[in-house]
């Protein structure tokens, strides 16, 4: 299926000892299989390392795991996700300013080309913000943003059309950016809600 090459790949940190504060908090709001409700089985195992937030070398960030690809009942729709941790308050808020700035943009784009393989070339061809998904149950502080990226995915003698919503929610000293794909159709923005309103409850 071509829209599995259209999520982006992240990486995982590996702590020895005692995991750290960051690991901790950056573990709890890794996207869950459990997540997502009933019929999504595992695609792809998550990938060994990661991306930074907005392609960007950031020290603030201490650890970074990245979920599996997880696909439903009838392979139409995919979800990945990348959980960061960060130093402090003050790190994770400026995070979040980068990714309204114009970075996130840049990285998705980036990240989608990179994602080309198997014979098959991803272009993106814009990207945009769109209004997040609403949730009542978001924690107060916890904050929502999200993006859209169009683009083209040709090989085999074809080209289709690939949509790729992504959600980013951050509370605390935690950004979880998470990467929703649907064949033909947009993943529904109850579903973006409800994984993010679990990750914040956990990653708070």
């Amino acid at each position: 299926m071509l829209l599995l090459v259209a999520l982006p790949g992240t990486a995982s940190a590996h702590h020895q000892g005692a995991p750290s504060p960051a690991a901790v908090v950056a573990r709890a709001g890794l996207v869950r299989r459990a997540d997502l409700g009933r019929g999504w089985t595992q695609t792809n195992a998550a990938p060994h390392s990661a991306a930074a937030l907005t392609c960007t070398t950031d020290r603030a960030v201490r650890a970074s795991l990245a979920s599996p690809t997880w696909s439903s009942s009838d392979t139409t729709e995919f979800v990945s996700g990348t959980s960061y941790g960060f130093a402090g308050p003050a790190q994770q808020q400026a995070a979040w300013r980068a990714t309204g700035t114009g970075a996130m943009g840049r990285c998705l784009k980036r990240q989608f080309a990179e994602g080309s393989s198997h014979g098959v070339r991803l272009v993106a061809t814009g990207i945009r913000r769109i209004s997040a998904p609403r949730s009542r149950a978001l924690a107060r502080s916890a904050t929502l943003r999200a993006y859209q990226l169009s683009g083209t995915a040709s090989g085999a003698g074809q080209d289709i059309s690939v949509t790729l919503d992504v959600v980013l929610v951050g509370h605390g000293t935690w950004i979880g950016e998470d990467e929703f794909s649907a064949a033909g159709s947009a993943v529904s923005a109850a579903l973006q809600a409800r994984v993010a309103e679990l990750q914040a409850r956990r990653a708070g």
